[in-house]
């Protein structure tokens, strides 16, 4: 009788976390894989076996109030909430809103969130959002847990990033009638929903996939052709350089190429379109992209640049990775020309996004000279005096 046994494999949360925040990994599915081998002896057959694993959830979402705010949440006293989920009878959790302990910190606010029931407790993400009364929703973070790192008499507590001498300060926004109102939304896993083997395949070798990783994929091979010339029929023309083209691929990837080469207008005549607007390593980066779908040592400046172009030429998609890079890494040194910039290309998300962020700057913003520029301009001259009436 053969002989088994199991390794287990333990992943710490804090690596898997780390890398959900680089973005290399889906916010949803966390894919592993591995080898598995004879230790002796030769393996007659290869082949390659799909697992899959679900965990059960529960959502739940909720608004809720803390009344008399300025008296109920101090260093003595504590607001306290229950949470019921929707597939148990009885509270899934508790919340207790409450000033920091820590020395130096007692204006800070923190959420204690007390599981139930913590043998069944696998995994929760909470994400808060405070509500003003005009209706907009300033966003907490989002936060996530295991059960290993929590300790039953402490439980899990949440720093806020709002202090409650912010929202004193601006009671008239965040605290009507000294309320203060919440949103809340939690996703907790109670167990395994299901596992079962997907799909399994037999003859396929590694090495057979490692040879055919060897050789050039068509993105490649395209833009080789691009940067080599070879058998391009057209140029794109800045004010210092000029870079081989095809129009086939041009128009593929972006509709305002193929309108111009598909009439009789005088870049298709011409075999050449100018556009002395952008630099030259922009169009580098967009024929890189156009060519072989791959963004490079993207920073601040080149995804700006590159934003304008890709809405220049209509490559939405190129648009979208840089108006993402953009707003994951917006400061209060660069919102204010963000801000300008999605005006100006009528990008309504990014004009949103850029707004929520600065809502939540330091006072010391409003005098700084990005934002007196930005007010000479009366680009949004109700919006900023909105914003300004949250500030005083």
């Amino acid at each position: 009788m053969r002989n088994f046994y199991s390794v287990h494999v333990l992943l710490p949360h804090e690596k898997i976390r780390q890398r959900k925040e680089e973005k290399s990994l889906s916010p949803v599915v966390l894919t592993v894989r591995c080898r598995i081998w004879k230790s002796d002896g030769s393996a007659t057959e290869t082949g390659r076996c799909f697992i899959r694993t679900r965990l059960k959830e529960d959502t739940t979402a909720f608004v809720a109030f803390v009344e008399k705010f300025s008296t109920s949440v101090t260093s003595r006293r504590s607001a306290i909430l229950k949470v019921r989920s929707a597939s148990l009878a009885k509270p899934s959790m508790s919340l207790i809103l409450s000033l920091s302990e820590r020395e130096g910190c007692q204006d800070d606010i923190s959420l204690g969130i007390f599981p139930s029931q913590r043998e069944t407790f696998f995994y929760c993400k909470c994400q808060l959002f405070v509500i003003e009364a005009t209706g907009l929703k300033t966003e907490c973070g989002v936060y996530e847990t295991f059960p290993e790192g929590l300790k039953a008499e402490l439980g899990w507590k949440i720093q806020l990033p709002l202090t409650k001498a912010y929202l004193m300060q601006r009671r008239t926004a965040f605290l009507p009638n000294d309320v203060l109102t919440f949103q809340c939304e939690f996703t907790f896993s109670t167990g395994i929903e299901f596992e079962r083997v997907e799909k399994t395949e037999f003859g396929k070798s590694a090495a057979t996939e490692r040879e055919i990783a060897l050789f050039p994929s068509v993105g490649e091979d395209l833009m080789s052709m691009q940067k080599d010339g070879v058998l391009s029929n057209t140029q794109l023309r800045t004010s210092t350089e000029a870079f081989p083209a095809h129009t086939v691929v041009l128009s593929a990837r972006s509709p305002v190429f193929r309108a111009m080469f598909s009439s009789d207008m005088r870049e298709k005549s011409n075999n050449c379109v100018d556009i002395t607007d952008l630099e030259a390593d922009t169009v580098c980066r967009l024929l890189l992209y156009v060519y072989s779908d791959t963004l490079e040592n993207l920073d601040w400046e080149s995804a700006r640049n590159l934003y304008v172009a890709a809405d220049k030429c209509d490559v939405n998609s190129l648009k979208h990775k840089c108006a993402l890079y953009l707003k994951q890494n917006l400061q209060a040194s660069n919102c204010c020309s963000v801000l300008e910039m999605a005006d100006r290309h009528q990008d309504a998300d990014m004009k949103r996004t850029v707004q929520d962020f600065m809502a939540v700057l330091e006072d010391d913003f409003l005098f700084s000279d990005d934002w007196i520029e930005l007010e000479k301009k009366k680009i949004f001259p109700n919006w900023l005096q909105k914003l300004s009436a949250l500030y005083f």
